[in-house]
């Protein structure tokens, strides 16, 4: 039995190692295209929802809140690993489309199973006080948010900001902690596309986002749903104030 050369060591390790490399470069591609144009959609949401909040309009609050989580978990998390890791172009294109096109619901089912061989374990992720921040998330948050949309059920101020806790620390803890995880450099830069390391100078990833913005701007617009949400305040505050119902503002 012959000892490999060094040479014949490295092809080894090259061609063993290549799949995971090419599915994190294809990852860090995404993200670089993309992943400004999401960011920012994600943090007008957040803000939304923390300006609806501090108003006392806690339904619409939770419901921009849950709208910002389930952006960051297709988009941060579940198309593009899923998309990066299948690299056949014969069949990424209807397999990745059945994975990234089903429902929500099915993709927060996932999501523990998509994040665990990058590092990230959701169900030891923790909100500032200590409570489970993944359990928190479905039985808590987006039940609430279930539970206005399909029965009209009241959101208190208290679960409006568990669901504030929850959108933050999921951003900082899965979504910035992946891109940590792939050697983005957010804290200096401030943005996906540009990357500073001390020892090189600074590198540019993708181009143009258009294609995801695009995507998220062709579905029904997250304001639809909060201020549906809003809507529905308005009007319960109205009858219990006057005795009287009144035809809600919002078209039918």
């Amino acid at each position: 039995m012959s000892i490999p050369t060094w040479e014949e060591a490295a092809e080894s390790e090259f061609w063993e190692n290549l799949p995971q490399d090419l599915h994190e470069q294809a990852v860090k591609d995404y993200l670089g295209s993309n992943g400004d144009a999401i960011d920012g959609r994600v943090q007008k949401l957040i803000g939304l929802a923390n300006t609806l909040y501090k108003s006392g309009h806690h339904t619409p609050s939770i419901v921009a809140s849950v709208i910002a989580l389930e952006l960051m978990i297709h988009y941060f998390c579940v198309r593009p690993i899923v998309v990066g890791a299948i690299l056949s172009e014969l069949i990424a294109t209807e397999v990745s489309k059945r994975i990234v096109g089903s429902r929500t619901s099915d993709q927060r089912q996932m999501l523990s199973a998509v994040l665990r061989p990058w590092g990230i374990e959701l169900s030891q992720l923790l909100l500032p006080d200590s409570q489970p921040l993944w359990d928190r998330i479905q039985t808590a948050v987006v039940k609430k948010r279930d539970g206005f949309m399909h029965r009209g059920d009241e959101v208190t101020s208290g679960e409006a900001e568990l669901a504030l806790q929850c959108v933050r620390s999921f951003r900082e803890q899965v979504v910035l902690g992946l891109a940590n995880r792939l050697g983005f450099t957010l804290q200096t830069t401030g943005c996906w596309s540009k990357i500073v390391d001390e020892a090189r100078p600074p590198s540019y990833l993708g181009g143009e986002s258009v294609l995801v913005q695009r995507e998220m701007e062709s579905g029904r617009s997250p304001l639809v749903s909060i201020a549906r949400a809003l809507a529905g305040t308005r009007k319960q505050r109205t009858e219990t104030a006057t005795g009287f119902k009144r035809r809600s503002w919002w078209p039918q």
